[in-house]
Order: structure tokens, then sequence, then C-alpha cells
């Protein structure tokens, strides 16, 4: 008992269960008259939650068994539409990216009038909770017949270290940062501090640190006090609201931005900036309205914001493939040139399985797209099909189309 009790099991672990497919799995085992010995043993119990990985096994099983019927009675398809189309469903969950985890407490907690903050996070890094707050401020909690909405007004200010201890320009910012896509492409503006060595600049550096210990003890040029009542009354007793003028200003970047000519031949044409960098645009020229404690955003705030858009832009959001500006490259999605990579990948799976069956050795699509593509830019393209749930791979140097 002690040595089974001490193997490592994964499908004994509450983690990563994907919920509400048992019936749906049951019943289609049935209807497709799967042997569940023949096929699995006893190694799955069809009668609890399904773990994902025995998930993505039995949705396999199942499909093969649909398409061999399939392609034996082809007029037979109505009949099995609804099987079909649960196992679309079920597949999703199966190969998709969503992760889940039982909730073993839920509190309400009151803010009013609370000073601190709360990280509200799964460790060591599920923040599927931060997207609703950072998106709709606020954190919306329905589990366990639990159900509540607690606001969340703040502004979110994160700073993060990449991988390597170093940001490399070359790479996107998501590559380098732990950060889901969902959540990174919410932050209006991102900056990377780059220890670049400039004579100009290490001497400013150095003055200004040297000075400060010089003084220390003294009073800053604006105290910490006065400061923060500065920003309270800014905060409190203005809204401020765009000016003619201020719009015509956001209203022209935006629009010769999205706009620009880009050169190349891609299937797929780069994104610079979207409405969501709008959005910040706009809050950003507001804030800049707030600091001059005016009640009117005037063309000189929209101005600040859009070079402050345009320093990011050119320090996260550059594509040196596509040699453009291309906003998913900046906010943790896909730039352009990758998706390409991808889409052309896809298709030529698609045609060899026309031409040679499910079963595709990795050999004969890098043959197909010799002159096209490098070697480890086909390996990363189908990996990242594989993850998308778009192919699997039934063996070792095999791929095959779901």
């Amino acid at each position: 008992m002690k040595e089974y009790s001490e193997k490592i099991k994964t499908y004994r672990t509450i983690k990563d269960i994907v919920p509400n497919c048992t019936d749906k799995m049951n019943n289609i085992f049935k209807e497709l008259k799967i042997s569940q010995r023949k096929e699995i043993g006893h190694s799955i119990d069809l009668g609890v939650e399904k773990q994902r990985i025995f998930l993505q096994k039995l949705v396999l099983i199942a499909q093969k068994k649909l398409d061999d019927i399939l392609k034996k009675t082809p007029n037979s398809i109505l009949k099995y539409q609804k099987i079909i189309d649960d196992l679309e469903d079920i597949k999703k969950l199966a190969f998709g990216y969503a992760r889940w985890m039982k909730i073993k407490k839920v509190s309400r907690i009151k803010n009013n009038g609370i000073k601190w903050v709360y990280d509200v996070t799964i460790e060591p890094h599920h923040t599927f909770i931060s997207n609703n707050m950072i998106l709709h401020n606020t954190v919306t909690i329905s589990k366990a017949n639990v159900q509540a909405s607690l606001r969340s007004e703040t502004s979110v200010l994160a700073a993060a270290n990449p991988k390597f201890g170093r940001f490399d320009p070359y790479q996107s910012i998501a590559q380098q940062i732990d950060l889901p896509p969902t959540l990174l492409n919410r932050f209006d503006v991102i900056f990377t501090l780059r220890d670049i060595p400039n004579a100009e600049n290490d001497l400013r550096v150095a003055t200004h640190v040297l000075n400060q210990h010089k003084k220390a003890g003294e009073e800053a040029l604006i105290s910490r006090d006065l400061f923060r009542k500065y920003i309270a009354y800014a905060k409190q007793r203005f809204n401020p609201e765009l000016s003619d003028e201020a719009v015509a200003e956001i209203k022209k970047f935006y629009v010769e931005l999205r706009n620009m000519p880009v050169s190349g031949e891609a299937t797929l044409r780069p994104i610079p900036i979207s409405a969501r960098q709008l959005q910040a645009l706009i809050r950003m020229s507001e804030a800049s309205a707030k600091m001059r404690l005016s009640e009117t955003v005037e063309p000189e705030d929209s101005k600040r914001a859009i070079d402050i858009m345009k320093y990011y832009l050119m320090q996260v959001g550059y594509d040196y493939e596509s040699k453009t500006f291309d906003i998913d490259r900046g906010t943790g999605g896909m730039p352009a040139s990758q998706r390409n990579k991808v889409f052309i990948v896809r298709d030529a799976i698609a045609q060899l399985e026309s031409r040679i069956g499910k079963m595709i050795p990795i050999e004969e699509i890098e043959k197909e797209l010799e002159g096209k593509m490098k070697k480890d830019e086909i390996e990363e393209a189908i990996t990242k099909l594989d993850i998308s749930g778009v192919i699997f791979r039934p063996r070792r140097g095999y791929v095959g189309r779901t």
C-alpha cells in the first residue's frame, strides 16, 4: 500500500480536472459502441471527471472511431451530427489553453475605507481573476454556489523582471515575461528598462545620485505629503472633457498609424495599433489634463499622450521581421510575421494529408517547405499548432490534423 500511494499517478490529482464533460463523453462512447476495456483498459473510470491528459486520449479514440464510421457510411453524417458537435466542444476544452482548479474557499471582503491593496491571484501564476479586475474594474466570483462582484477601482502599476535578466529587443515581451497575453495586453503602456552604456546619460545619472547623497536629510523640492495631496486633489476634483482639437489630434494619429503602408507579401497584414491603444491615448490625455488641474483636455495633452505611445511602440511594438509596427508583438499576442508562418505550415500539412494520409512525417513537411522556411521556424510553427489543438502528435516524428 505504501509503495502504491507513493507512485506518481497524474490521474489521482485534483488539479486540471476538465469540468462538465463526463456525461457527454460517456454518451459518445456508447453511441459509437467503443469498448472501454479494449481501448483503455481500467486506467480511466468513465464515471468520474476527466483530467486533461486522459480526456485528450478519450477524444482521440472517439474521433478515430467517428472518422472510420463516416468513411464507410458518408451518408450517416446527419445521424452523428450531435456527437460531432459534442466532440468539437470537448476537444476545445481538452486541447485548449484554459486550466481548472477546485476552489477551496471564497471570502467576501468589504473594502469601504480600507487602504490595503490585495493581490488577487492563485499561486504560482494563475491570474484569471486579475484579468477581470484590470479590464472591468470588478472581481466577479461565481464558484461553489457563491455569486459575488467586488469593486476594484484602482490603477495598476506592475513591474516584472525578464527571464534572462536583461531585455532582448529582438524578442517579444510575452516571450520574456511570464504573464498571459490576456493580462499583458490590458496595460495602457509597457516600458522596457535597458541598461545601455551612454556617456551623456551615465553622467546625468551619476550626478543625480551623488547630489542626493550630498543633500542627505534635506527636504525634497516638493514634500511627499504635498505631492500626495496634489495627486488626490487632482483625481477627486477634476474630470476633464476632450476638446475638439484634442479629439482631432488623437484621431489623426490613430487613423494614419493604422493605415500606414506595409512592405512585403504576407498573408496577414500586421496591425500597428488597435482600439485598445485608442482608449489608452484618451486615458493618458485625460491624466495629463488632470495634472494641470484643467477641466478640458487640450491639444498639448493629447500630443503628450501620443509621444508616450510612440516611444512605447518603438520599444516593444516594432517587429524586426516585417520591419513595421505590430501591436501583437508588444501586448503578448502572436506577431503577424509568425502567424503567417504558422498558417503556411498548417496549409502544407493539409496538402500533404490529401497525398500521403493522416500520419504525416515532419520530414515531409520540411521537404515541402524547403527554401520557404527554416527548420527551426517549421518546428516552432508545429509546436504552436499543437498547443492550439489544430494538430496532434500521434507519435515521435509525425503529426496529424485533429
